[in-house]
């Protein structure tokens, strides 16, 4: 009974972990060269303390990036 519930606890555990793995694996893909684009100014997105301030500062960021069969 014991042998039982913790092959059903590890067949569980593996479906779960399992599919975490195989997005990664279909999502990379190879480029051997793009063409990076702006895509304009995102404002106020990365924030850090600063502790010679004492304050919050904020950064500036910017949107970059490259398209591929049409897609971002």
């Amino acid at each position: 009974m014991k042998l039982t519930k913790k092959c059903v606890a590890l067949l569980l555990i593996l479906l779960a972990i399992l599919p975490t793995f195989s997005n990664y694996a279909l999502a990379a893909t190879e480029i051997s060269s793009a063409l990076v684009k702006n895509g304009g100014d995102c404002g106020y997105h990365l924030q850090f303390f600063d502790t010679k301030q004492n304050a919050w500062s904020y950064i500036i960021t910017h949107y970059a990036y490259y398209e591929h069969d049409g897609k971002q």
